[in-house]
């Protein structure tokens, strides 16, 4: 970033990453500057893959400083470029959390959206990043749904499917909301184990 010699790509890369890793970390002021640095930046090269990471950062940031209706726009910002692009794996993990905060929110229509746009990507490609991604999703709209049996077994298998694939921010938002879905069912020392993994 304090290069004068990087480059447009590595800019709107280095600023995006660094302004998401804050705002997974709560320091919202410091990040959104970064987010949208990255997010314009990337628009102007056409970087597709920084605007969706970048626009995720700001969702996340926005749900962090209590802004739903913004980390919500974000969301939807989120669905629309991707539809746009060929993209079949930056997506994956922004699609994942964006389904898990509109469940939270009530917003339905927002959950399945997102679950129908990972059922698509795992058509494409059939890796286990994204095929976790939709079981999670799946999870989702079944605890929507009111079916907190059939939610369980949908995060057990999205954290199965993540075995060997490094992502832990997935992992540890699939085990939360295992969790959210056992707790429903009465069974609070499974949703415990959880929530301490």
């Amino acid at each position: 970033i304090a290069s004068g010699d990087a480059t447009p790509h590595a800019s709107a890369v280095a600023t995006g990453m660094l302004g998401s890793i804050l705002g997974f970390r709560g320091q919202t002021k410091r990040a959104r500057p970064l987010l949208l640095e990255s997010l314009t930046l990337a628009r102007r090269i056409e970087l597709a893959a920084m605007e969706l990471l970048s626009m995720w950062g700001l969702a996340i940031v926005d749900q962090a400083d209590g802004d739903v209706e913004s980390a919500a726009v974000q969301c939807w910002s989120i669905l629309e470029r991707w539809r746009q692009t060929e993209d079949r794996h930056y997506a994956v993990s922004p699609l994942r959390w964006a389904t898990t905060f509109f469940a939270q929110v009530g917003d339905s229509s927002g959950a399945r959206t997102c679950a129908a746009a990972l059922a698509e990507i795992v058509t494409d490609s059939g890796q286990n990043e994204a095929m976790s991604a939709l079981s999670h999703a799946l999870g989702e709209t079944a605890l929507l749904d009111g079916s907190a049996k059939q939610a369980v077994g949908h995060f057990a298998r999205a954290l199965a499917l993540l075995e060997g694939v490094d992502v832990p921010f997935d992992r540890a938002e699939s085990q939360r909301r295992a969790a959210a879905a056992l707790t429903v069912l009465g069974r609070r020392e499974e949703a415990v184990e959880h929530l301490i993994a």
